[in-house]
């Protein structure tokens, strides 16, 4: 669980080059990233799956979906048109990795940053949590006033095993979409009964 700073901090540097001398965290961002992407591909797959569609297909109408949200929204309602038998699990996947989502939108959308105070972290910052900061700096109204001081309470330090944890989270979460595409393919199609009147 990455930590809040409890110590003063003197110095904080935002520099992608930075998070180059810190090897073994990057590439732990990095596999979180990777495996975000995977599970994207696999939510195409259901959806194909759920639609009875080529894959290509399902995967380029979900990509076209900007919002995650609205994605997740999107194969919840096909299982419930398609396959009314899997829509409450279905459902409930979804919910599940709306939280996922938050996790991820953290770490892809925040501000990484490193300190000689911190050599086995990264540093986390809210990126409106810095603009505002800079904002009130340049504003110039209170001389005494620190962007460190006030993003402090905001940053949270992230070990290897913090992101690795969060890898392990999203690939669980990429392994039950897998293992209910599965069951979902297997078990024969049952049509609506508005379906069969027709």
């Amino acid at each position: 669980m990455p930590q809040p700073l409890k110590k003063p901090l003197k110095q904080l540097t935002f520099n992608s080059l930075g998070l180059a001398d810190w090897p073994e965290l990057t590439l732990r961002l990095t596999a979180v990233l990777n495996e975000w992407n995977k599970l994207e591909g696999t939510l195409g797959v259901l959806l194909g799956t759920l639609l009875n569609t080529r894959y290509s297909v399902a995967v380029a109408t979900l990509a076209s979906v900007v919002n995650f949200t609205a994605r997740l929204e999107l194969i919840a309602a096909a299982a419930s048109a398609a396959r009314p038998d899997f829509a409450e699990e279905v459902g409930a996947l979804m919910s599940r990795l709306r939280s996922r989502a938050g996790e991820r939108n953290k770490v892809i959308h925040g501000c990484w940053a490193t300190s000689k105070e911190w050599p086995h972290h990264l540093i986390y910052c809210p990126t409106e949590a810095i603009a505002f900061a800079a904002a009130r700096q340049a504003e110039g109204a209170d001389p005494t006033y620190s962007i460190l001081a006030a993003i402090k309470p905001q940053l949270r330090l992230w070990s290897a095993r913090c992101f690795q944890d969060l890898e392990e989270r999203i690939g669980v979460e990429n392994r039950s979409v897998i293992e209910l595409n599965n069951r979902i393919a297997q078990t024969p199609f049952a049509p609506h009964e508005a379906d069969r009147a027709q």
